[in-house]
């Protein structure tokens, strides 16, 4: 399956994103923080990112840039996910290079159809 890395500072949703996709048998690795995140895209190239838009430390853009720089963007498909009001998050996703928007608060089942769009099925 795929290794998804998601770089999110919610304990909470880094179990949640952890438990949904490895049940699914990905490999994922929680980063809660943007240096950290790098660090994990570096060491092994993700399949799919997903990226907090409010993380301490650092920007989006700013985490986005040095994604970039380590291979791992734009080859693998970036989602933001944010709580911000879903039309402003919609106009700032094209910026990052996002392919796709997840607004908190979400259900599992958004998780689940953003990975089964954006990743291919095996037999592809």
């Amino acid at each position: 399956m795929a290794a998804i890395l998601i770089i999110e500072d919610q304990d909470y949703l880094g179990v949640l994103y952890q438990r949904v996709l490895g049940s699914m048998g990905h490999e994922v690795t929680v980063a809660q923080n943007g240096q950290d995140g790098i660090a994990a895209a570096e060491n092994k190239k993700p399949d799919l990112v997903f990226l907090d838009l409010t993380l301490p430390g650092m920007t989006a853009s700013e985490i986005v840039e040095q994604l970039t720089r380590v291979g791992a963007l734009p080859d693998s498909p970036l989602v933001i996910a944010t709580a911000m009001e879903e039309s402003q998050a919609k106009a700032l996703a094209p910026s990052l290079g996002a392919a796709a928007v997840l607004i908190k608060p979400f259900d599992i089942q958004a998780i689940l159809d953003l990975v089964h769009s954006l990743l291919p099925t095996p037999n592809e």
